[in-house]
């Protein structure tokens, strides 16, 4: 039986230099997913929006450990955003994150559709 890419350091979406470890995931009774992100030097995300084909996508970003320098979230509305927590509607809301300069930027990252 394959796990897939359960608890497996993948590359991240975007090809930026992220990667992303997948920590829990279900479709059903209420989608979600759970990831871990590592963001290294030179690494970024353009601006993009994640589309869902039903919902609402909510995500939840709980800044582990910032980057020393670069590597700030960019997003066009938040409905929370504070130095460590952004919650946002990834399927609306254009967002971002600047290049690591310095350091490493570590994430952990709850998407939930409603």
């Amino acid at each position: 039986m394959s796990l897939g890419p359960w608890l497996r350091w993948q590359r991240g979406r975007q090809r930026t230099g992220y990667d992303k470890l997948l920590l829990a995931a279900s479709p059903w009774p209420i989608p979600f997913d759970l990831h871990l992100l590592r963001f290294r030097e030179g690494s970024a995300i353009p601006p993009h929006r994640d589309p869902t084909t039903r919902g609402r996508h909510v995500r939840v970003n709980l800044v582990l450990v910032p980057a020393r320098r670069g590597g700030h979230f960019v997003c066009e509305r938040t409905l929370l955003d504070t130095p460590r927590v952004k919650v946002f509607r990834s399927d609306l809301a254009e967002h971002a994150v600047t290049e690591i300069e310095e350091g490493q930027r570590w994430v952990l990252s709850l998407g939930v559709v409603v």
